[in-house]
């Protein structure tokens, strides 16, 4: 949960210093697309209204049953995890599926479909200059695909959607800097180990953070350009993006570094390398409703959460407007639950609070959820 608490107060503080430059005219609310978007090309098969949820607090082993149980109860059919190298391999060749195979095994048993995120190296595997950072990529591509492999095999019956890797266009999920032709070997490397294992299994790039160009960082237009210009384009059969847009609606046009803009830009990208018919995968969608002395890492207290009824609006407004396009994929909501740590910002993207009590946002996401 690190990284998107990273993410988050980055973004925030991003936001701060380019409104003070480029003034309130950047700011020009249009309003909700219903219509194709321009940037996307003629050749999409139709829309897939697929809308899921991640589910960060099935990490508690005492309420993951519940919470899975409740997952499917509400409606959902499909649940991001994460499937992290690290606690699977700690010490090279030395494994330990435990955990994993319980919340993997107890999302398929609750008959759950499963978004297979792969994130994170273990530290035997990470070049010596990134062991002191979190998140840092492995160093070797090759071992990357060897560990995929292992994993696909694993969970081949109950997984057929992997993701791979967790916002590799910015610094804090791919320390110490962006580095897109290490990813695009990545993404080949895993590729060709999941369709060996299993040929019809999807292969998505890992969701792009909203971010823009700094000296550690892409933004997500830049960042799928870039992939292109290193080959990679053979080896991912969609796109996925985290298109935060709180405390604002994704429908309207915002800035230049807003999300609205950065998924023209990104299909913009996939057309002009003739890739247009892919979709984009959101694999990551929500709004904070944390209070107003929830503090993000050595930055003090900011006011970053919205209310309630905003995050159902801000909701209802994004997934209505991703919906809209031409390539849309599936959709998956941030988070599922509240963390318990209310003074997090991170710990207050739940459709329920952590005592299992909904937020009117639940209602808001179950209408799209009634119509799949």
């Amino acid at each position: 949960m690190d990284r998107l608490e990273r993410r988050i107060w980055a973004t925030r503080l991003v936001r701060l210093l380019v409104v003070a430059v480029i003034a309130s005219a950047l700011f020009a609310l249009p309003p909700l697309l219903l219509h194709k978007a321009a940037c996307c090309a003629d050749t999409v098969a139709p829309r897939v209204p697929l809308v899921g949820v991640t589910a960060e607090t099935v990490r508690i082993a005492a309420t993951r049953d519940r919470q899975f149980a409740l997952i499917k109860a509400e409606g959902f059919s499909a649940v991001r995890l994460d499937i992290e190298w690290p606690l699977i391999e700690p010490r090279k060749g030395q494994f330990d599926w435990a955990y994993t195979d319980q919340i993997v095994m107890g999302a398929a048993n609750h008959g759950l479909t499963v978004l297979g995120l792969l994130f994170g190296a273990p530290s035997w595997a990470v070049a010596p200059a990134a062991r002191s950072f979190i998140h840092s990529p492995p160093a070797d591509p090759k071992a990357f695909g060897g560990f995929v492999k292992l994993v696909t095999q694993r969970y081949r019956k109950a997984v057929h959607s992997w993701e791979i890797w967790n916002e590799p266009n910015i610094g804090d999920s791919f320390n110490p800097t962006v580095n897109v032709p290490l990813y695009a070997a990545m993404l080949e490397n895993a590729y060709s180990a999941i369709k060996s294992v299993d040929p019809a299994a999807a292969v998505i790039t890992g969701g792009t953070s909203p971010s823009i160009d700094t000296d550690d960082s892409l933004a997500p237009g830049n960042f799928i350009r870039q992939l292109y210009q290193n080959g990679a384009g053979k080896f991912f059969d969609a796109v996925a993006m985290h298109p935060y847009s709180s405390p604002d609606f994704l429908s309207y046009e915002g800035p230049p570094y807003s999300s609205h803009r950065a998924i023209k830009e990104v299909s913009d990208a996939m057309a002009s390398n003739g890739q247009g018919y892919k979709r984009i995968w959101f694999t990551e969608f929500g709004a904070s409703t944390a209070p107003t002395d929830a503090k993000g890492p050595d930055l003090g207290a900011q006011d970053v959460g919205v209310s309630e009824g905003r995050q159902a609006d801000i909701l209802t407004d994004g997934i209505t407007y991703m919906q809209s396009l031409p390539n849309c994929g599936p959709i998956f909501v941030f988070d599922h639950r509240d963390g318990e740590n209310s003074l997090e910002v991170v710990n207050d993207y739940g459709l329920l609070r952590s005592d299992f009590s909904p937020k009117p946002a639940l209602a808001a996401v179950q209408a799209f959820v009634k119509t799949q």
